[in-house]
């Protein structure tokens, strides 16, 4: 349980580690992405409460087991915190449902905030979700949070996706070229 007012939940492939074009199979093909730890140590000088969040598509698909995701979750931890005292990072909330007609990816990762939510005592209202697909931003919108789309991983499909719909059309609050940048435009 936190006494944080704020929290930023944070999309792990794509914003916080490298999005391979499979899945992140091993610790040696977790790699942070760039500003990473710059990000994360500007929102805990904020006093702001940081979450990682991730859907596992690997375990349903049979490239991966569980025990395998939670030690590359814990290895992005590890990586984190050779860059930023104190250690702030205490989790990354993860889901490996399958998607299926009935469970699209929007609703399993509307369902991942809303546990991560209820797991960390967080106002989902009061929070910002920094993701790359527009999963994550149709997700946040469901849970009520505030939203932004890093061009990273692949936010610049992403981008591209929300820069031809309707001017009336719903768009993420902020758009960035990473989370870092994300970070400064959004607290400011």
């Amino acid at each position: 349980m936190s006494n944080m007012e704020q929290f930023v939940m944070l999309d792990r492939d794509g914003v916080v580690a490298v999005n391979r074009p499979d899945f992140t199979k091993s610790t040696d093909e977790a790699l942070l992405m760039p500003f990473v730890a710059e990000a994360v140590a500007k929102l805990h000088s904020l006093g702001i409460g940081i979450l990682i969040y991730h859907h596992e598509k690997g375990v349903a698909a049979g490239a991966l087991d569980s025990a395998t995701v939670s030690t590359i979750n814990n290895h992005i931890i590890q990586l984190i915190d050779e860059y930023v005292e104190p250690k702030v990072i205490k989790a990354i909330v993860s889901t490996d449902t399958p998607i299926t007609e009935e469970m699209p990816e929007v609703k399993i990762k509307a369902g991942l905030l809303l546990r991560a939510a209820q797991q960390n005592s967080v106002d989902l209202r009061k929070t910002w979700i920094i993701g790359d697909e527009e999963a994550d931003m149709e997700a946040a919108w469901l849970v009520g949070a505030r939203t932004c789309l890093v061009r990273t991983g692949r936010g610049h499909i992403a981008t591209r996706v929300y820069g031809h719909k309707p001017a009336d059309a719903r768009k993420p609050d902020v758009m960035a070229k990473d989370v870092f940048s994300a970070i400064n435009r959004i607290f400011a």
